[in-house]
């Protein structure tokens, strides 16, 4: 049993630093276009479950709208809440923190997980394309799985039991390049 839990912020604040994307109608165009690629994912078996946390207490009804799609819409869960209430200069990893934490605390799919089950976090305006290789090695091998962004947008490194794979390209993929076809190490 897995689930994805996907995290958000579609307005993000004005004195966000460094921040590649701010405007809010193409951050929700992101986080749709990825939210379909999951919920796919979702329907095919990769997940059982998706819990996506807003941390801006934005509108996703439309996220919520294209969640009936799913072959189980009540296996999708959607929390909005105002988690920007902190000074600027804590950094976006702060919120991201306090936005993780507020959803452990708070969803019902997560709180009622069992033990055995595993949550995968995404970013969501960000597509995993190679998902299914990952969670299909689980059942076989103990790993960890970590992303670190960078100029090319980040790098899957699998560490597996006397061994270690790194893929030779880029796998973080924006939403709306990886529609687009566009060179993955392209950053936004």
């Amino acid at each position: 049993m897995a689930i994805l839990l996907i995290t958000a912020t579609v307005t993000p604040p004005r004195d966000a630093i460094k921040l590649a994307r701010s405007n809010p109608a193409d951050r929700l165009g992101d986080y749709l276009t990825a939210f379909r690629f999951y919920m796919k994912k979702m329907d095919q078996g990769v997940f059982d479950s998706i819990v996506f946390t807003e941390n801006s207490d934005s509108n996703i009804t439309d996220l919520k709208a294209i969640s009936l799609s799913a072959k189980r819409p009540m296996a999708i869960e959607f929390i909005s809440f105002n988690g920007l209430d902190y000074p600027s200069h804590y950094g976006r990893a702060f919120g991201e923190m306090r936005l993780i934490d507020y959803c452990m605390q708070r969803s019902e799919i997560i709180r009622s997980a069992t033990a055995d089950e595993i949550i995968w976090k995404v970013t969501g305006r960000y597509i995993i394309e190679i998902l299914n290789g990952l969670y299909c090695t689980r059942g076989k091998q103990t790993f960890t799985v970590s992303v670190a962004t960078s100029l090319c947008l980040g790098q899957i490194c699998t560490s597996s039991v006397g061994k270690r794979v790194h893929s030779q390209r880029p796998c973080l993929v924006p939403a709306k390049e990886s529609e687009k076809g566009a060179p993955q190490s392209h950053r936004r």
